[in-house]
């Protein structure tokens, strides 16, 4: 769970295990980092917690796990036994010189949530694939949003068998630390979502509250703020509504009286606003578009019902005014 720095070659012929940072600080090659060549039960695994940096060719010669983060500055060569793959459960495999490939029939780079990159490849997917059955798409998929830097290590959504949440890794020296989840609707104006502070040092994984599709695009970023009062955006992650629904509201609750309507049609919307005790608050006919902006009356506070008829289709939605 600590940090090994590889200042060179390393041949590792039995199991090994990693939680924490594996780094290569080679300078004078060529160096190599070759793990998993001895059959079963001794391969490489390397947790959620764990980061593999290493500035040389690797190889992986059996089963990997793979649910954290390998990012490799050279040639990467997956060569499993025919029966073995690198696997795993949101594991991101990164290369960012060099050459890739899967160099027999039976490897692959497969699981729940893997994700690869070739940064130097055309398209960003393997050099060379020798097994016709392991494909981007399916096996794995192609995204290039995470690269490893001294302090932001990687900033991904995760899903888990409820909802889906934001994870960073973080590597730092400094006993104060601050982060900001923050979210918008339209990726320019921001707002914060989630503040958490924390006095440990080292490497660090952090998850959010769960996160919501209060827009058919939402963008989330992460603030990190150092004890001297600086700070630094991580990349912005896009969360798609999937539900590919016909009619939306958001955000909710509403921010300044003030919401969105999203439908599918631009034929006539009829949106009405009630109180929680069923008073009629706002009755508006829509006409010609496919989103709109609603302002609500002054008055509109706490838990509203709005109901919405489009194209034959009614939804019924609870929104909190604050």
């Amino acid at each position: 769970s600590g940090k090994i720095v590889i200042a060179g070659s390393l041949n590792n012929h039995g199991e090994f295990k990693n939680y924490g940072v594996v780094s290569g600080a080679c300078t004078a090659g060529p160096c190599t980092f070759t793990v998993g060549d001895k059959g079963a039960g001794f391969g490489f695994k390397n947790y959620s917690t764990g980061v593999v940096a290493y500035n040389g060719n690797t190889t992986f010669q059996g089963y990997t796990l793979n649910d954290g983060v390998i990012q490799i500055n050279g040639n990467l060569t997956i060569s499993s036994n025919p029966i073995n793959n690198m696997a795993g459960t949101n594991g991101r495999l990164i290369v960012l010189n060099g050459t890739s490939a899967i160099t027999n029939s039976g490897a692959c780079f497969s699981g729940t949530g893997m994700k690869f990159c070739d940064m130097n490849t055309p398209g960003n997917g393997f050099d060379a694939n020798a097994n016709p059955g392991c494909v981007a798409g399916v096996n794995y998929t192609i995204d290039c949003s995470v690269v490893l830097n001294i302090r932001l290590i990687g900033f991904d959504f995760v899903k888990t068998a409820t909802d889906t949440r934001l994870r960073w890794i973080v590597e730092t020296d400094e006993v104060e630390n601050k982060y900001n989840v923050e979210v918008s609707t339209d990726g320019i104006n921001f707002v914060t979502f989630e503040t958490i502070t924390d006095t440990k040092k080292g490497l660090l994984t952090y998850l959010s509250k769960p996160v919501t599709e209060i827009a058919p695009k939402t963008y989330y970023r992460l603030v990190i703020f150092k004890k001297d009062g600086s700070h630094k955006y991580s990349n912005i992650l896009v969360l798609n509504n999937s539900s590919n629904q016909d009619i939306a509201v958001y955000p909710n609750p509403v921010v300044s009286k003030t919401f969105y309507l999203s439908v599918k049609e631009t034929n006539t919307t009829i949106l009405n606003i009630f109180t929680a005790e069923g008073r009629l608050l706002m009755n508006k006919k829509l006409n010609g578009l496919t989103n709109y902006q609603i302002e609500l009356p002054a008055t509109a506070s706490g838990i509203l019902i709005a109901e919405v008829y489009n194209n034959g289709v009614y939804k019924r939605f609870k929104l909190q005014s604050l």
